[in-house]
């Protein structure tokens, strides 16, 4: 508002003052703050943050004037997952963009880190079994007008046979016998 005072010079005459006078208002905002777990987030004051929930930090504006921030802060999870895959040899399977059709039979463990929704880093991790094909292989001599019992299978004859089986995974497994 506007603010008149009447003061007594040292000469006998009045003088008016005329003070205008303007209150800011307090200011208040509030802000929302997104960080990744194990983040810290620093108030002006320097106080570290490092659990989620409301903080009231108090600034000092431009003109002078105090303004409170009122920070909502959240903190988001960095995922770890690990995904268990088994392929048989030379089966085309691709992960996150990576063949491993040519891979040797073994046990695998590769990771892959992703960026989630917050920018918070995700670790993704892939345990692989690549399952080998069985070949068992047998060598027999029968005598003449005998047979011999192959996996269920009467033979009589020289030659070689076969039968093919899967193993649990899926893959082929082969057994062969040469009469």
């Amino acid at each position: 508002g506007i603010y008149n005072d009447t003061i007594a010079s040292t000469f006998g005459t009045d003088s008016i003052i005329q003070l205008q006078l303007y209150v800011r208002p307090l200011d208040y905002i509030k802000e929302r703050v997104d960080l990744c777990e194990g983040d810290t987030f620093y108030l002006s004051n320097s106080v570290a943050i490092v659990e989620q929930g409301m903080y009231l930090d108090t600034l000092t504006s431009t003109c002078g004037c105090d303004s409170v921030v009122e920070y909502s802060v959240v903190y988001h999870p960095i995922y770890n997952k690990v995904e268990k895959e088994a392929i048989c040899l030379g089966s085309d399977y691709t992960w996150h963009g990576k063949s491993f059709a040519d891979y040797p039979s073994g046990k695998y463990a590769l990771t892959d880190t992703l960026e989630s929704i917050w920018g918070c880093d995700s670790i993704v991790t892939l345990q692989l079994l690549v399952a080998p094909h069985y070949h068992v292989a047998d060598t027999v001599t029968i005598e003449p007008d005998s047979t011999y019992d192959f996996r269920g299978q009467l033979i009589e004859h020289a030659g070689v046979y076969y039968d093919s089986l899967e193993t649990t995974l899926g893959c082929d497994s082969v057994f062969s016998v040469h009469v």
